[in-house]
This record gives structure tokens, sequence and C-alpha cells, in this order.
């Protein structure tokens, strides 16, 4: 499994993602949005050519375009701190190979506490991992001190 597909990995299915997920998109810049073959795929998911124009000029870390269905288009930035940009903004062949090794050694459930040890993030790690515990047995007390 590799990890460049992770977000198509079950997120579809999620409660979360049907409720937002029809209405509600987010797009983070891709300079190669203009290149025919990726522009295809944009063009598949309904975004006109204007859209994919901004996707491809939005400045990396920072800006995002917001798509509703209803409501229509806009881009904004989005100030992002130390920890968002790690959660967010790595995408180079390292980071994918550091996900695919993470995602075999700790499976799904453990991928994310992982990665975020891994980049230095113990305490949202521990948090990860109560978050989890909590969500498996319900009836599970959780320290939030």
């Amino acid at each position: 499994m590799k990890a460049a597909k992770l977000c198509q990995l079950g997120f579809e299915r999620s409660t979360l993602f049907q409720h937002l997920g029809r209405k509600h998109r987010f797009y983070l810049p891709n300079r190669g949005a203009l290149q025919k073959h990726i522009r295809a795929v944009y063009e598949e998911m309904g975004l006109p050519e204007n859209a994919i124009r901004t996707i491809a000029t939005l400045r990396p870390q920072r800006d995002v375009l917001y798509a509703h269905e209803e409501l229509g288009r806009r881009a904004f930035s989005v100030p992002l701190g130390p920890f968002e940009l790690d959660c967010l903004a790595r995408n180079s062949a390292d980071d994918r190979a550091l996900c695919d090794t993470l995602l075999t050694q700790e499976g799904r459930e453990g991928f994310t506490a992982a990665y975020l040890r891994y980049r230095g993030w113990d305490k949202e790690a521990c948090d990860v991992e109560t978050w989890q515990r909590r969500i498996c047995d319900p009836r599970a007390t959780v320290d939030v001190g």
C-alpha cells in the first residue's frame, strides 16, 4: 500500500466525509495543475478552467482553494505553523518513502502516532493514541491532564 493513496483508503467512507465531502472541497496548491494529465483529474472532479488555474498559482504551504457546491470557490491563506506543515505539507520522495515504511510497520491504526513521533511530536502522538483508545472502547477513561 503506497502512502500516496493513503487519503483514498477509507476516508471517503467516513461519516465526516459523507457529510462534508458532498458540498465542501479543499484544494492545495499544485504547480502542475495545468499539465494535461493533471488538468484532466481536476476536470473530472468538476472544476472549471479558472479554478484549475487558481490551484496552479496558489502559494505552497500558505494558500488553499475552498470550493462549496452552492456558494462557489474562494482562495484564502492559512497561517500554518511547524506542526501543521509537518502534517500537511510533506510530499518529497523521502517523505513518501517514510510514510510507506511507517504504514508497513505500524498499519493504518498506528501510522498517525508513529509519523508524529518520527517528526518529534511526542505529546501529539500520545494524544492520538489516547483518542484511538477512547474510540475503540468508549467506556475507557481518558486522562486529559
